[in-house]
């Protein structure tokens, strides 16, 4: 994978809960944000916008599965700011809202890391 994209890809992960913007990322690694995005979406198959919030939703559903915070707490550690869109977004990704995902993935008796 070209550097480029992996240092955005590093950048994304560990600064997700910052409001992250194409020019900036694209700054980061010397390039246009047109060349950035062509050359991501060659690498990886997808926009980095699509990329980022895809990690973003992946560390909600991790983060909802493993601790207590509530959702508006994930949504911050992520740097999701619209409920709205972070709910759409996620049930799209996961297949059930946010509080629903949650509770699917508890089940009964179960306890998180967390609590125990």
């Amino acid at each position: 994978m070209d550097h480029r994209v992996e240092i955005t890809i590093r950048s994304m992960t560990e600064r997700m809960a910052e409001p992250l913007r194409m020019p900036g990322l694209a700054d980061d690694v010397r390039l246009s944000p047109s060349r950035l995005s062509h050359l991501f979406i060659r690498e990886t198959g997808v926009s980095p916008v699509r990329y980022l919030r895809m990690v973003r939703l992946g560390r909600a559903a991790r983060l909802l599965d493993e601790t207590v915070l509530s959702v508006k707490e994930v949504m911050a550690v992520v740097g999701c700011t619209d409920p709205s869109h972070f709910s759409r977004d996620f049930r799209r990704l996961h297949g059930a809202g946010p509080r629903a995902y949650r509770r699917r993935c508890r089940g009964p008796g179960r306890q998180t890391a967390s609590a125990a």
